[in-house]
């Protein structure tokens, strides 16, 4: 007898089938589902939905279809993704914590002027997957290597040379070369033209050495190298003339001339002139 057919059960299955199934999203994002999981389950809806409007089935039937239902809706739950980002989300702090701490410069510990914005480039792709609903395992899992990556790379260019007495060595050659500011020329106690340029180019490499060398020979040789142009630099410096007036001596021996002239003595007037 079709109406002593109990469908309620079957009913209920295919209720709850399709309110998950009309609300679940496909993709590989936390929480979706995996792509073409919703036609399998649309599939077993419609047969259930066949079934349950037979009016010459059987209780058996409707029994066994409330199963089978019940099955494709366990295994569409199961079909839910689940996406870990916890790797990524610890990845991102260390990587906030070490750019923090980094200071760029030139002195050792310090890191090259624009590493940091390198850094913050790739802490903003990895925290962009991170705030991404949609993103997959694979995606996350990528941007934690490569984040960690930048991490690394960057924590190898910390400075590890002692740059100080270059350091020192190039303020005391700037302070030299000030000598030669309004000084130039050819003239008694200038700089000659040449000897400021050599020395400027001098100070200028040093200044390059200083700014980009990571290797300690390097740097101490071109501490020797600047020692040497600020002393060529100071003993470049044209001699200075020293100009005598000797118009007064001249006066004087003329007077000591005439003298020698209107005098019998000559030697007893000129004692008592010098004596004067």
């Amino acid at each position: 007898d079709p109406n002593s057919i109990n469908r309620t059960a079957l009913q209920t299955a295919i209720t709850d089938a399709t309110t998950l199934v009309s609300s679940a999203v496909e993709g590989q994002g936390d929480g979706q589902y995996v792509v073409g999981s919703k036609q399998t389950l649309n599939s077993a809806i419609a047969t259930a939905q066949g079934v349950y409007d037979d009016p010459s089935t059987s209780q058996e039937t409707v029994d066994a279809a409330t199963a089978t239902l019940r099955t494709a809706i366990t295994a569409f739950q199961n079909a839910k993704v689940s996406v870990s980002k916890t790797s990524l989300t610890a990845a991102i702090a260390i990587a906030n914590t070490t750019y923090s701490a980094a200071v760029e410069g030139t002195n050792k510990g310090n890191y090259p002027t624009g590493s940091k914005a390198v850094l913050l480039s790739a802490i903003t792709a990895a925290q962009s997957v991170a705030n991404n609903a949609s993103a997959s395992q694979a995606q996350v899992d990528a941007a934690v290597t490569t984040l960690n990556k930048a991490v690394a790379d960057f924590k190898a260019l910390v400075i590890t040379v002692d740059k100080t007495q270059l350091q020192y060595q190039i303020t005391r050659a700037n302070a030299s070369l000030t000598k030669a500011d309004g000084n130039t020329g050819d003239g008694s106690g200038q700089y000659p033209a040449s000897a400021v340029a050599t020395f400027t180019d001098a100070i200028n490499y040093a200044q390059q050495v200083n700014q980009t060398s990571t290797d300690q020979t390097t740097v101490d040789g071109e501490v020797s190298v600047l020692i040497q142009a600020i002393t060529d630099f100071e003993k470049s410096v044209n001699p200075t003339v020293v100009v005598v007036d000797l118009s007064q001596l001249v006066e004087l021996m003329s007077e000591a001339d005439s003298l020698l002239e209107n005098t019998k003595n000559p030697g007893a007037h000129l004692l008592e002139y010098i004596d004067l």
